[in-house]
C-alpha cells in the first residue's frame, strides 16, 4: 500500500489540473488516483473540501478510500429489489 503522503501528493496534482473556473463555485470534489503497486494498479479515491481561513480558500484532503477498506458487496435474494 502507499503511503498518505504519496496519495495526497498525486490528488493535489489531479486536482490542480482542473480547471479553476469549474472549481471556484465547488466546495467539494473528488478525484481517483492511481498508483502503480506490485501485482497491479492501486486505485484510491481522494475527497477533498474546500477550507477558509481569513481571506484564503484552500483545499483540504477529507478522506481517502483505499482498495483493501472496501467491502464486497453482499449477495442479493433472487427477486428482492434494493
Amino acid at each position: 500500500m502507499h503511503s498518505q503522503k504519496e496519495i495526497e501528493k498525486e490528488a493535489f496534482k489531479k486536482l490542480n489540473q482542473l480547471p479553476g473556473s469549474e472549481l471556484k463555485d465547488w466546495t467539494e470534489v473528488e478525484v481517483e488516483v492511481y498508483l502503480p503497486t506490485e501485482n497491479k494498479e492501486g486505485r484510491y479515491t481522494v475527497f477533498f473540501e474546500r477550507a477558509h481561513t481569513g481571506d484564503k480558500d484552500n483545499w483540504t484532503v477529507r478522506n481517502i478510500v483505499r482498495p483493501d477498506q472496501l467491502q464486497k458487496p453482499q449477495s442479493k435474494e433472487d427477486g428482492k429489489v434494493e
